[in-house]
Parts: C-alpha cells; structure tokens; sequence
C-alpha cells in the first residue's frame, strides 16, 4: 500500500471513529447528521478504494444533503433559544464537511480526469486545488472549534474525527500532486 492509499485508509477510519460516536445515535434531532456522516463516509470509500458509483452521482448527493441538513439546522437553530443559537459552530459542521468531501472527491485519485483541467472546466490545476484545500481547512478549523465548544466528550471526539479526516483527505490530494 502507498502513502496515498494509506492517508487515505486513515482518513477513513477517523470518519468510522465519529459514525461510531456520533449523536445521532442517541438523539433523534442528530439523525439527519448521522445519515450525513454515513454517506461521506461511503463516498469516501467508494471513491478511494471500490468505485462503484462515478463522483457524478457522488458530488451531487453530497452537495443536495448538504443544502437539506443546513435548511434542517437553520428551522431548528431559529426555533431554539439564544444560547443554543450561539452553537452554530457545531451545527455547521456537518453541511460544510459534505461540501468538503464533495470537493476533494474529484481530486482523491492520482491520474483522475481533473488533473487535465477538465473537471475544474478549463481552470488550471492549482487554482482549483488551492480553492478546494481553503475549503477542506476551513471544515478542519471549524471542526476543531466545534470540538473546543463542546460540552460531551463524545461530541468532542466526533467533531474532531470528522476535522482530521478532512485534512488527512487534503493532505493525501496534495501529496499526490506534489510527488
């Protein structure tokens, strides 16, 4: 196994670390998260490593859920009260890692079409690179942060599973790139 395959291994295991710990198995209103967190979790196996569906099926349904889960969040967050409005952090989280993973799923294979420039529609390599590792920090960031204003320890380790997945998933697109 390569570097590559194996960053990518890692990352897969930190996302099963916060599917196994995720609220959503506890509590209804984390369902629509824990639903989430299945299928970045088998977009990220399938791209890597089976490829049973293209990233034409995969993007989209990572990006639909990710609009669904934040509409979902914005009804609940604007009926709860002030303190609990102030979690947006947290409740962030997991729309902006479906956008995450959407972005880094055409970069995760060395040879992919996007290194062409046809996936990024005529736009040079590093430019769409640099645009989807800025978003892959920004989901590392705010899942780190999420993590810090965390009350319960298994919030805490699911919001920083899901953070160093993300970077280990960039890591491995820029690794793959780079060498």
């Amino acid at each position: 196994m390569d570097t590559h395959a194996a960053l990518h291994l890692v990352a897969i295991g930190f996302t099963v670390v916060a599917v196994c710990v995720h609220s959503g198995w506890r509590s209804r209103a984390s369902s629509l998260s824990l639903v989430a967190a299945f299928l970045m979790l088998a977009g990220m196996v399938d791209v890597a490593f089976t490829s049973r569906l293209s990233i034409v099926v995969w993007i989209p349904a990572l990006l639909a859920t990710a609009m669904g889960l934040a509409a979902a969040q914005s009804v609940r967050r604007r009926r709860a009260s002030a303190a609990a409005r102030r979690g947006v952090w947290i409740t962030a989280q997991d729309p902006l890692g479906l956008v995450a993973t959407a972005a880094l799923l055409p970069l995760m294979h060395v040879g992919s079409a996007s290194e062409s420039g046809h996936a990024g529609h005529g736009a040079p390599l590093g430019v769409l690179l640099a645009v989807v590792l800025l978003v892959a920090i920004g989901h590392a960031f705010g899942s780190f942060v999420a993590c810090a204003a965390s009350a319960a320890l298994s919030v805490r380790v699911q919001h920083a599973a899901m953070g160093a997945s993300t970077l280990l998933m960039a890591i491995a697109v820029v690794g793959a790139r780079v060498v």
